[in-house]
């Protein structure tokens, strides 16, 4: 019984460790300030050229229906 105990605590131990080494490797790494400007533009741009006339074409096309139903 004693033995079996003793089995189960080392297969926990290693277990243990293991998901320590992956915790570790799985650390956020710092993003460097020259990519995180780009993607900053880049999300921007994508607002203002794609995001931004979308909302404009949903809201014209709201009021020519309610100005064409006179509300």
């Amino acid at each position: 019984m004693q033995i079996d105990l003793m089995k189960r605590v080392i297969e926990l131990e290693q277990r243990i460790m293991n998901l320590e080494k992956k915790l570790e490797e799985k650390q956020p790494r710092k993003i460097p300030p020259i990519r995180l400007l780009g993607e900053a533009l880049a999300s921007l741009l994508f607002g203002i050229c794609i995001i931004g006339p979308l909302i404009t074409g949903v809201c014209a096309l709201v009021v020519l229906l309610m100005s064409y139903m006179n509300l």
